[in-house]
């Protein structure tokens, strides 16, 4: 397995108006990672920054490991979901030109929906996307988000329905916890669809503890942490991973309260090592 680093672990960076994607590419570089994730979240105009972004990878020897979509297929307007699909459409597009077939995807997040009603929605706008994303030749990869897709059995739910092999999963170590369910327990149920991995660390929150929290399903109140400083067992994980065959990137994505400045060499060592094992 190699190690990539995803751009969200610096939003608070360009939220400060630190750095920008280029500007994370040579960050990237530096923590000595192979690959980077991309998001469609930080472009601020697509067009102009694609070229150099594509020439900065380039002399600086990255790969993109996965660029990564924001989508909704719960929306409860059908003109809503169908735009939908052409956003990932586009994003499969943009996938293309970065040297990547993997597209992060969400299933939806109008949770309030409810799984059984929303789950036909998010089949159909996953097959059509699919579809498309099969004729240029890029892997659609769910990501376990929010409460309508985010236990492992609901994320197998519906690769199993959409039966497509250009729609995978993208377990997301940590995200599991906001829903209370054990990481490696969600883990056993999708490694063998994996197409792409966030590599995410949380840990419980305490009673008393009021910053920073993530507040989940069913009292879960977790905090982001350093990778391999937290409550999630990576290690078993990335067995699981590699006994069902997965040999991709594992992609950093750090959500805690400690600057990334800090936190990310510690996370990448980290992860190398989990890698490696």
């Amino acid at each position: 397995m190699r190690v990539s680093v995803s751009m969200w672990s610096y939003v608070s960076h360009v939220q400060q108006g630190k750095t920008d994607v280029l500007g994370f590419l040579d960050t990237a570089k530096a923590l000595g990672v192979e690959g980077v994730e991309l998001l469609d979240f930080f472009w601020k105009d697509r067009d102009t920054e694609l070229p150099k972004v594509k020439q900065k990878l380039k002399d600086l020897g990255l790969v993109v490991s996965a660029f990564a979509t924001s989508n909704d297929f719960t929306d409860t307007d059908p003109a809503a979901r169908a735009e939908a699909v052409e956003h990932i459409k586009g994003a499969v597009d943009t996938a293309v030109e970065l040297g990547t077939d993997r597209l992060r995807v969400f299933a939806g997040h109008h949770d309030e929906v409810g799984f059984d009603k929303a789950l036909g929605w998010i089949i159909e706008g996953l097959k059509a996307s699919a579809e498309y994303a099969a004729t240029k030749g890029v892997y659609l990869c769910l990501e376990n988000h929010g409460t309508l897709a985010g236990r492992g059995e609901q994320v197998k739910a519906i690769l199993d329905a959409v039966g497509s092999p250009y729609l995978k999963a993208n377990p997301d170590t940590g995200n599991f916890m906001t829903v209370k369910q054990d990481p490696v327990e969600a883990v056993k149920v999708v490694a063998p669809m994996t197409g792409s991995v966030h590599f995410k660390d949380f840990r419980w929150a305490k009673p008393e503890e009021t910053e920073h929290v993530y507040e989940g399903l069913h009292g879960s109140r977790v905090i982001g942490t350093v990778i391999g400083e937290g409550d999630v067992d990576l290690v078993s994980i990335v067995k699981l991973l590699k006994d069902a065959g997965y040999d991709g990137f594992l992609t950093i994505e750090y959500e805690g309260a400690e600057d990334p400045e800090t936190a990310m060499p510690r996370s990448v060592a980290y992860s190398k090592k989990v890698a490696m094992g």
